[in-house]
């Protein structure tokens, strides 16, 4: 058992280093943007970012680490996730020499090309840091609120109808699961990742809320970080659980998408 051949640990090190750069840049001007409610949040989401990538630092330091070895290792996907997507941002930074601070050879653009399309890492993600790459614009997504909505994909058609609006009328970014996320190996963590950096949930409650097995586990995750919830009751038994002690309002199959979406918009903004 061997780790494969052919890794350039000195320019992974050098992606990692450039990529922390670029979230502590971000998160710092994001930070300098909002107001202190927003602030923690983000934060927390610059804190997080940097533990994780401490931990995949320490990780490169040994070659015979076991994510390296062991490809069960239950903490190899993110961390070679966040090791490519490192090497994607530094070899896009090298190729447009568009940083002064970063010294570019060709020698150096090629080996960290040829790491990205390492057999290692090949599978994995490349798209996480590319907001920190772009920074921090203030006129684009972090100054719209994200809502995850929460519902029974048997609600989705009018679901749709009410997220539409939000989007298009109120200027919030809304997640939808069973809209927003196509078939693919990595579905399970969009919605772990906009769980994570929701501004505030609403859950969409008839009776089909009831028997899905996502709903429960997306309020408990959403209640569990401080965030607010906001149920839309068609059902007259308000559910246990997290949900029971939110306020929210009660509706009808028949109360109009637009009515609705401007209940959420007074309760989010």
């Amino acid at each position: 058992m061997s780790i494969q051949p052919g890794i350039d640990f000195e320019v992974i090190r050098d992606a990692l280093e450039f990529a922390k750069n670029r979230i502590l840049g971000y998160y710092t001007e994001w930070s300098n943007n909002v107001d202190d409610l927003i602030r923690a949040d983000v934060d927390r989401k610059r804190a997080k970012s940097h533990e994780r990538l401490k931990v995949v630092f320490r990780t490169i330091e040994n070659p015979e680490d076991p994510v390296f070895l062991f490809t069960q290792h239950p903490d190899r996907d993110w961390i070679f996730d966040i090791i490519r997507s490192a090497l994607y941002i530094f070899s896009l930074a090298l190729e447009k020499a568009v940083d002064p601070d970063l010294p570019v050879s060709e020698l150096r653009l090629k080996r960290a090309q040829v790491m990205v399309e390492h057999p290692l890492f090949r599978e994995s993600k490349t798209d996480l840091y590319l907001k920190e790459y772009g920074g921090y614009k203030k006129d684009i997504t972090p100054d719209k609120k994200l809502l995850f909505f929460s519902y029974s994909s048997e609600d989705k058609k009018k679901v749709g109808k009410i997220c539409d609006i939000l989007e298009k009328d109120f200027n919030y970014n809304v997640f939808k699961a069973h809209e927003t996320i196509k078939v693919a190996r990595d579905w399970r963590d969009k919605i772990k990742e906009n769980l994570d950096n929701c501004d505030g949930l609403v859950a969409y409650i008839t009776r089909k809320f009831r028997g899905s097995e996502w709903t429960y586990q997306e309020c408990g995750w959403v209640a569990c970080r401080g965030i607010p919830i906001y149920p839309l009751l068609i059902m007259k038994k308000i559910p246990d659980g997290f949900i029971e002690e939110r306020q929210g309002s009660r509706i009808t199959e028949e109360t109009d998408a637009r009515a609705i979406a401007t209940k959420i918009n007074e309760a989010f903004e």
